[in-house]
C-alpha cells in the first residue's frame, strides 16, 4: 500500500474517532452541567425558603437580606409558592399561610429583601 493511501486512512480513521467521541460525549457533559445547574436552583430555594420559615416566627417588621447565588435558570415567588425553573425543570416549595406576593428573581448573585409586614405575608424585593 502506498504510504500516502495509508496516511490518508489513518487520518481518516482518527477523524472518525474524534467525531464519535464529541457526538457521545457533548451530551453527557451537557446533562452532567445541566443537572449542577438544578441542584444550584433547589438550594438557592431551600436556602430562600429556611429564611422566610425563620422570619415568619419573628416579630412583624422583622426585616432579613439573603444572598443567592445561581447560574440558569429563575426563582419565582407567586403568592405562597417559591419555584425554581429551568426550562421543563420545576422545583417548588409551597407554605401555606404565608404570602409573598409576585416576584422573579433572574439568575446571577443576588441580594433579595425580606421584611415580615403580616402575621401572613412577607414582602420580597430585590436589591
Amino acid at each position: 500500500m502506498h504510504p500516502a493511501v495509508s496516511a490518508t486512512l489513518i487520518m481518516a480513521f482518527s477523524i472518525s474517532i474524534v467525531g464519535l467521541v464529541l457526538s457521545f460525549g457533548l451530551p453527557l457533559i451537557e446533562d452532567k452541567t445541566n443537572g449542577l445547574d438544578i441542584e444550584g436552583g433547589k438550594s438557592a430555594v431551600n436556602h430562600l425558603s429556611e429564611v422566610m420559615l425563620d422570619l415568619s416566627d419573628d416579630p412583624i417588621g422583622t426585616s432579613r437580606e439573603v444572598d443567592l447565588a445561581f447560574s440558569k435558570g429563575h426563582i419565582v415567588l407567586s403568592g405562597s409558592e417559591l419555584c425554581f425553573i429551568l426550562g421543563e425543570e420545576r422545583y417548588c416549595r409551597t407554605f401555606s399561610g404565608l404570602n409573598f406576593g409576585e416576584l422573579d428573581i433572574p439568575s446571577g448573585q443576588r441580594r433579595v429583601n425580606l421584611e415580615k409586614v403580616s402575621s401572613r405575608e412577607i414582602h420580597v424585593t430585590l436589591e
